[in-house]
């Protein structure tokens, strides 16, 4: 985080910098007090080239369906926010 920068500032400006792509809504889940996770959403309506640099080996889309993909954690997290109403979630 930069100084001054709130968590969710910071979440929005990591992902425009590492992908490219803009946040257009957050959610945040606290599992325990020491960790936070945040994934965020944004439609996509024109086409995104996926930006990478040095310290990226893979970066591709990826289907919310593809279990394989993420811990079973991560898979509920991110399917409980792909249900969540977007129209609720706030700054």
């Amino acid at each position: 985080m930069e100084p001054g920068e709130t968590p969710y500032q910071a979440a929005v400006r990591e992902m425009l910098e590492e992908t490219g792509i803009t946040v257009g809504n957050l959610i945040t889940f606290y599992e325990e007090p020491h960790n936070v996770f945040m994934y965020g959403h944004s439609p996509i309506h024109e086409n995104v080239t996926l930006q990478g640099d040095e310290y990226i080996i893979d970066i591709r889309w990826a289907s919310l369906h593809d279990d394989s993909l993420f811990d079973s954690k991560s898979t509920s997290i991110l399917k409980q926010f792909h249900l969540y109403d977007r129209n609720t979630i706030k700054d």
